[in-house]
């Protein structure tokens, strides 16, 4: 098969984590054409280091040889790079959110239709080993019919300014897509919500002395915590929050069904452990039941273009990445008006993967 040509704008942090999954886990299926970033050293350092050009973005773009675009760019700049490379005639798979509103969501999605490209988005971890495990013993009854779904995220960030920021999106934007993604995979589209936001301070100051900016004030522009409900295409219904208000990294996804408790596996990873605790008092650890445990971001790209190679529709989806920002944006927009909202694009949940330890299982 004709290896996968990848360009990634943006080298910053996260994009390590990827770079280490491409080469490393498909080494002969993914090939890195180019490394851009505005910071040319950035993008130095990782052709040197997982291969490529390193290059601009705008000569990225250009280039021939790149067939599909990683986007890791920060928030703010996601909808002007997902459609520079969607008009150079590049597939895009984009880290979330999509975009910070849904009229240049629509756009980025509306011009990757029109051009005939493929618009992948993250978090593909519900790809995963753990979340993939988690699907299958629903769909297979070990928890009897689901009737409700909890997901909380508690993060230790309210003195740190990026995690209250509007460019960021607060840890809503931030985090809540890993739960609603798994959720979505779970049980289909929302079908109707009702949330409530808080902002608990209108300033603090940055209180980590290791920081460059410590002692410097700054102002929450985006909700600190945000609770809902959320109601399914599945009839299921669920609860979400996410709090910058915690002491600690605290993740909890569980699902209640008629005959049992399902203790996921924390959605902003790939694998970790599956407990299912029946009426009894049982406990049970489940073995995964696919592949891909690790610090695998990248799948949903590879899962893609494998998608875009045999004619079918990829799993992390742009529609995906447009109905998950569309909840989020509902759940704030909600609090505010008191009133109920439906999102406006309903999309399909991803088909499962078949069980397995074998690539093959994403074909």
């Amino acid at each position: 098969m004709e290896r996968i040509r990848a360009g990634v704008v943006g080298c910053g942090q996260i994009s390590r984590q990827y770079l280490e999954n491409l080469t490393g886990w498909f080494p002969s299926t993914v090939e890195i054409v180019a490394c851009s970033d505005l910071d040319a050293g950035l993008a130095g350092a990782a052709a040197d280091e997982f291969g490529g050009a390193a290059c601009t973005p705008e000569e990225l773009y250009a280039n021939p040889d790149v067939e599909v675009v990683l986007n890791l760019t920060n928030p703010w700049a996601h909808t002007q790079v997902n459609l520079a490379a969607l008009q150079a005639g590049k597939h895009v798979y984009t880290e979330k959110p999509i975009a910070l509103d849904r009229k240049d969501a629509r756009t980025v999605l509306e011009t990757a239709a029109r051009r005939g490209l493929r618009l992948g988005c993250a978090p593909d971890t519900f790809l995963g080993a753990g979340l993939q495990t988690c699907i299958k013993l629903i769909d297979e009854g070990w928890i009897g019919t689901p009737a409700a779904v909890h997901g909380s995220i508690m993060m230790a960030r309210a003195t740190v300014p990026r995690y209250v920021s509007a460019r960021i999106g607060g840890a809503l934007l931030d985090m809540a897509p890993y739960y609603i993604t798994a959720m979505v995979a779970m049980f289909g589209p929302v079908t109707r919500l009702a949330g409530f936001a808080a902002r608990s301070f209108g300033e603090r100051a940055v209180t980590d002395m290791r920081r460059s900016d410590y002692g410097e004030r700054f102002a929450a522009e985006a909700p600190t915590t945000v609770a809902g409900t959320l109601e399914f295409a599945s009839g299921v219904l669920g609860h979400l929050m996410t709090t910058v208000e915690g002491h600690r990294y605290g993740p909890e996804l569980s699902v209640i069904g008629s005959e049992g408790v399902l203790v996921c596996n924390d959605p902003n990873m790939f694998g970790g452990d599956v407990v299912v605790e029946r009426g009894d008092g049982e406990r049970m650890r489940i073995p995964l039941t696919h592949q891909y445990r690790d610090r695998n971001r990248g799948l949903g790209l590879v899962e893609m273009m494998l998608a875009e190679r045999g004619g079918r529709p990829h799993r992390a989806a742009g529609e995906l990445g447009y109905h998950c920002l569309d909840v989020m944006l509902g759940l704030t927009e909600s609090g505010g008006s008191g009133a109920y909202y439906s999102p406006e694009r309903v999309c399909e949940r991803p088909q499962p993967l078949r069980p397995g330890h074998v690539d093959s299982a994403l074909l």
